[in-house]
């Protein structure tokens, strides 16, 4: 699946929805579904939020993996703030962090490609 988005609020419930149709397409199991729409919300928040561009999602089903890619316009790296409980927003990397088994980030010319890679239930990573 690959999809582009308006740097929008109501964006995100469009991302929501198309990554949990895709996924339920493949008859994925409800919690990898879940951890996956998530992700993919929290990379689209960000790209709308900080880099203010059109972006573009895309979904891949790997063999032992599920890979999710938001690339925006801008050239700014993520930040992975330090968990402060009384902090108001700045988790949304963390709880990208916490689901998905590895994440990175690549700038180029154009701007950057946030991956986010999450195990499939059953299938060793």
């Amino acid at each position: 699946m690959c999809r582009a988005y308006e740097p929008v609020p109501g964006s995100c419930g469009l991302v929501r929805r198309d990554v949990t149709a895709f996924l339920s397409e493949m008859h994925l199991d409800v919690e990898t579904v879940e951890s996956a729409v998530l992700v993919a919300n929290e990379l689209a928040s960000n790209a709308i939020e900080h880099a203010r561009t059109p972006f573009r999602i895309a979904v891949s089903l790997l063999a032992d993996r599920l890979r999710i890619e938001v690339t925006d316009g801008s050239r700014e790296q993520p930040v992975l703030r330090p968990h402060d409980p009384g902090a108001m927003r700045g988790r949304g990397l963390q709880m990208v962090d916490r689901l998905a088994t590895v994440w990175s980030y690549e700038i180029g010319p154009e701007g950057k490609t946030v991956v986010a890679e999450m195990g499939l239930a059953g299938v060793p990573v």
